[in-house]
């Protein structure tokens, strides 16, 4: 995609009279190009506009839109409401602050004098992080940003400086200042310039202005105007409403409602190109209703016309039959009702070759899955489909089927980059043998590009148990691990995660496995700290360890291919990173509910650690879990670091994941082996009494489910046994009756 930003000419000229002047007399028509030059501007740094005109001034202001997305109009003409709109869409940030430069914005020339400016705002804030407010420039790197802007409880005051383009993180002049309660309308602001001294100023009724703040910072002036933001993680959709851009030193009296005549030709802006092999597209926008004329062509005689004569604001025109691989020149000619046209500068662009979708499958064309066993009711193929234009559709056909429809990336979740897919396939819809899989790509040119898949269906054995695989005697990865998610690589006798993303994940082992254990050597090197990682659903990067998996499902999230859904599940280990500098070791059960935490050990970084988490069936009550961490040169500890016990409802069998979610890991060895005889007694921990006159009440907990019971008595030798439960339990409760008040018991 080509984004072309048409700009407009400055109009110079200078009328040297009085403060103000009007051609007419107040409520008479004015001609609304020449009115907005009736201003004097002897005295005055910038030209006030009140944007009572059917379109932007262009011999005034000149517009930038960074992403190409916003939308300008100008609403009430001709009435009090008259202003200028700035209409941002929801959920892509459009913002002034470390990296990102994209606030769509208005500026005119501006002297490097003192001023005072002064803007009215007809649009509340609501939202968290929608943004309104002046933007002074010196050159494009160096911004002064003074705005009102929502916390979603209030609105606040802010101003900042850059001398690099936002590029790095800005320097808060003044820090985040509350000045309303949320949702109000109008708001005034104030700007004032002294040498180097700069104060701002708010209001809510126009007439009494607080003082902001005020600080020093050298720059030379050359433009001015007017900015609308928004950002946050979630991005609200935010409309600003500018009334008037005053230079106090020229403001403009009577401000709106006079009659207006339309002189001024429609504005287009967010002149954009896409091209095919063969097509092109080329869309824009006008600030008001208007016809269109795209004339194109191979060179800038363009020779062909293509004429749409519909009013409107946003524009689209395709062309087609190109030829392929050639430079096109397009301008854009637009009327508006009264016959007022404009015409666009020259725009260019290359249509590609023919057929341009690159259709990649990252585990090879052939793939075999079952061959060891069947980790889930599905086979995985993975890759990205890329477009220069886009893709508009993607599907696949299973042996000559009907076609279903897919999801690409991004997504949030299993689809991590633009274009990445991941085919579900259920083993019950493969033949034994060869399958044949046809995935179809086509982009907005309705370009079609076909790439052919053999999938062999192997399935049968059940993954042996015990299983340990080494990566440098794997041929393929098929060979030793069903790749559920992501692209994994191996390299150096290791298999790692070659993009972090949302849940890469590893399958092994059966879905007909009940108790194992699962040990890993593995080591992490980091992990994404990014708004992306730890906003909603990624809610911050982990590792993880599951046992008793049975597939993604439908279940908490309905999702057409890739599914989404991750219940149920047996239980799984996790270490999270709450915050770049914590971490907490946690065990979920089946539903993620908490079953138990830990905060230590710590893990280092690019450091082996070994892994282990087992599940053992409890009968009448489910499996049990626990799990233990150390590093790979220590001795493994004694005791373990996680237990809980899981119901019944929770699945009872199933195969293990590894879970790499928004972490960058490197996999040694795996191996699994059954649950070994437990040659080790329960742990005792916590034990507590609660006593009466006649009777106590002993409790305690064990680190394994276990039988209980208590022996007690007059002396340490113990001469009584209390009546046992013979429930097998982590949490334990014995009460002692029958006691001689005021007597000391051992138990």
């Amino acid at each position: 995609m080509l984004p072309h930003l048409w700009s407009a000419l400055f109009i110079t000229s200078i009328i040297a009279s009085g403060a103000l002047t009007h051609l007419q007399a107040a409520g008479k028509p004015v001609d609304d190009a020449l009115r907005d030059s009736a201003q004097s501007v002897a005295a005055a740094a910038c030209r006030s506009d009140d944007f009572n005109a059917n379109n932007l001034h262009s011999g005034i202001w000149t517009f930038t839109d960074p992403l190409g997305n916003s939308a300008l109009t100008l609403n009430g003409t001709g009435t009090s409401e008259a202003a200028l709109a700035l209409s941002l869409p929801a959920g892509v940030a459009h913002d002034l602050y470390t990296g990102k430069n994209y606030a769509p914005r208005v500026l005119q020339p501006c002297a490097n004098t003192d001023f005072e400016l002064e803007v009215k705002f007809d649009s509340p804030l609501s939202q968290l992080f929608q943004i309104q407010g002046i933007l002074i420039q010196g050159d494009p790197n160096t911004l002064l940003r003074f705005d009102f802007s929502s916390d979603g409880a209030s609105t606040n005051a802010y101003a900042a400086s850059t001398s690099d383009g936002f590029a790095t993180a800005p320097e808060n002049r003044i820090a985040l200042n509350p000045i309303a309660p949320n949702d109000v309308a109008p708001l005034y602001m104030r700007v004032s310039r002294t040498g180097n001294s700069w104060s701002m100023y708010s209001s809510t009724n126009g007439t009494t202005y607080t003082l902001i703040g005020t600080f020093t910072f050298a720059m030379t002036v050359t433009q001015a105007g007017l900015f609308a933001g928004n950002g946050g993680p979630s991005v609200p959709a935010h409309t600003a409403l500018f009334d008037y851009f005053l230079d106090r030193a020229a403001p403009i009296d009577p401000e709106d409602g006079r009659p207006v005549v339309d002189t001024l030709p429609p504005l287009a802006y967010n002149v954009a190109s896409i091209t095919g092999g063969t097509a092109m597209r080329v869309s824009w926008r006008t600030d008001e209703r208007a016809r269109s004329r795209l004339q194109y062509g191979r060179t800038m005689s363009y020779g062909t016309t293509v004429i749409d004569d519909t009013l409107r604001t946003q524009h689209s025109v395709m062309l087609t039959g190109l030829r392929s691989n050639t430079l096109y020149h397009f301008r854009v000619i637009s009327t508006d009702s009264l016959g007022r046209r404009d015409t666009t500068a020259n725009f260019r662009d290359t249509t590609y070759v023919r057929n341009p979708t690159v259709l990649t499958v990252w585990y090879g064309n052939t793939q075999t899955f079952g061959k060891i066993g069947t980790p889930q009711p599905f086979v995985n193929v993975l890759g990205n489909a890329t477009d220069p234009a886009g893709i508009d559709s993607l599907y696949y056909r299973l042996n000559g089927g009907a076609p279903v429809m897919l999801k690409w990336g991004p997504n949030a979740r299993r689809l991590q980059r633009t274009g990445d897919f991941n085919i579900d396939l259920r083993y019950d819809e493969l033949r034994r043998g060869s399958n044949t899989v046809v995935l179809t790509s086509k982009n907005p040119f309705n370009e079609r590009q076909d790439q052919t898949i053999t999938v062999r269906d192997s399935s049968g054995p059940v993954w042996p148990l015990p299983y340990s695989v080494t990566w440098s005697s794997a041929k393929s990865l098929s060979d030793s691990v069903q790749v559920v998610d992501g692209r994994w690589a191996v390299s150096s006798n290791k298999i790692h995660v070659v993009e972090r993303g949302y849940d890469r994940n590893l399958g092994f082992g059966d879905t007909t496995w009940q108790d194992y254990v699962m040990t890993a050597k593995l080591s992490v090197s980091g992990f994404d700290s990014s708004l992306l990682a730890y906003s909603a659903p990624s809610n911050g990067p982990c590792i993880a360890f599951l046992m008793r998996w049975n597939g993604h499902t439908n279940n908490p999230i309905a999702s057409p291919q890739p599914l989404e859904g991750y219940l149920p599940l047996g239980a799984f280990a996790s270490l999270s990173w709450p915050s770049v500098s914590q971490q907490k070791w946690e065990l979920f059960g089946n539903g993620l509910i908490l079953k138990d935490a830990a905060t230590s050990p710590m893990l280092e970084f690019n450091t082996a650690y070994i892994f282990k988490l087992q599940v053992t069936t409890i009968a009448g009550q489910g499996g049990f879990y626990r799990f233990k961490v150390w590093k790979a040169s220590d001795a493994e500890p004694p005791t373990w670091l996680l237990n809980a016990q899981e119901a019944l409802t929770a699945p009872q069998r199933g195969s293990a994941l590894i879970v790499a979610h928004h972490v960058t890991a490197s996999v040694d060895e795996v191996s699994f082996t059954p649950v070994p005889a437990d040659a080790v007694p329960p742990l005792i921990t916590n034990v507590l009494t609660e006593v009466s006159a006649t009777s106590a009440y002993i409790t305690f907990d064990t680190d394994e489910p276990a039988r209980a019971s208590v022996s007690y008595g007059h002396s340490s030798s113990y001469d009584s046994l209390a009546m046992s439960d013979t429930l097998l339990r982590l949490t334990h409760g014995i009460p002692l009756v029958g006691l001689t008040p005021n007597t000391n018991y051992h138990f």
